[in-house]
């Protein structure tokens, strides 16, 4: 999702809540040595000097020059609750860009999990070393939780996409996964009847996520996208973008410029893809879209020789412990 930041010589389109700070400003007095205490939330003496026109008091200050007059353009202030712009020409930091665990269906998935179904998840992603919570917000916004409307004959099953993990064409395809409770290698096959078979459905569905997290060199946001994009155009856009340094930027987990790569292709497919003829590509809003639904902002999942503790909001990753120490084998 791209953030981006309008704003020109007048004032701010978006609107901002009001927060006034409270200006006071002793003043020295004359010789006699009187002191003058401004009244509270009075204007300073000097005119106010900036660019922008004040409309509704929209604009948030947070420090004020020690001089004569405001700058507006040096100010922090609120784009909306969830983006902080500090001196907008430098680096915008966001908190929390994709809104996560914000939709109030949320409670669904939390229901889910808690269901005979929902365990299996919680039995699989431990297996593969995937984080439960992830899993079940992709199968929310796949599927809302309707494993049985999505397989053939189902009202929402539509040829491709089979069961609560929505497994593309099932023909038999052979997945393999790390078991990190056996210390195996398992292997499964993608047919229709496994797909339709929830368990089954729900297995597959963990393992091929272990396997995302690997090809995106452990970068959580990319093998979510890559669930919607497939790996191929992720590969395409990271090589496309960076290059020889592309293995390098996925390891950059606080890293979502591509994002924008995302949204051009979802919506100037034709330019990227050969011989695409729909004018629409994915869902360029994809990470978004499954995360409003994740139970909790940090996750667990493995990979390398480690187990990382992410943090969703703040797009970094807060501990990562050794498989020994993490797992009993």
């Amino acid at each position: 999702m791209r953030r981006k930041l309008y704003r020109d010589n007048k004032y701010c389109n978006r609107r901002m809540n009001v927060k006034r700070k409270v200006l006071k400003r002793v003043v020295l007095g004359t010789a006699f040595g009187a002191i003058v205490i401004v009244a509270t939330n009075m204007i300073p003496f000097n005119t106010v000097k900036a660019d922008d026109e004040i409309i509704n008091n929209d604009i948030h200050i947070e420090t004020i020059d020690n001089g004569d007059s405001i700058d507006f353009k040096n100010v922090d202030y609120l784009i909306d609750d969830n983006t902080i712009v500090s001196n907008v020409n430098e680096k915008i930091s966001i908190s929390n860009p994709f809104n996560v665990g914000n939709s109030p269906d949320k409670k669904m998935v939390i229901d889910f999990l808690a269901s005979p179904d929902g365990q299996y998840i919680y039995k699989y992603a431990e297996e593969y070393g995937v984080d439960p919570n992830i899993m079940a917000a992709i199968a929310m916004q796949e599927t809302t939780l309707n494993h049985y409307a999505c397989i053939p004959g189902g009202d929402m099953y539509s040829g491709y996409g089979v069961g609560l993990m929505q497994l593309e064409s099932p023909s038999g395809e052979e997945i393999t996964a790390y078991n990190y409770k056996t210390g195996l290698c398992d292997k499964e096959y993608v047919t229709m009847d496994n797909a339709c078979d929830i368990e089954k459905n729900i297995k597959i569905g963990c393992m091929m996520f272990q396997n995302k997290l690997k090809e995106n060199c452990g970068n959580v946001f990319l093998a979510i996208q890559s669930h919607n994009y497939g790996q191929g155009m992720i590969d395409m856009l990271m090589n496309d973008l960076y290059g020889l340094d592309a293995n390098k930027e996925k390891q950059d987990y606080g890293n979502i410029s591509w994002i924008n790569r995302v949204e051009e292709i979802h919506d100037n497919p034709s330019l990227y893809i050969s011989g695409w003829n729909e004018s629409k590509y994915g869902d360029g809003n994809y990470l978004e879209h499954v995360l409003r639904f994740c139970p909790s902002k940090e996750i667990k999942y493995k990979y390398g020789a480690y187990e990382y503790t992410f943090d969703l909001e703040q797009m970094k990753v807060t501990d990562m412990v050794e498989y020994s120490t993490a797992i009993k084998k």
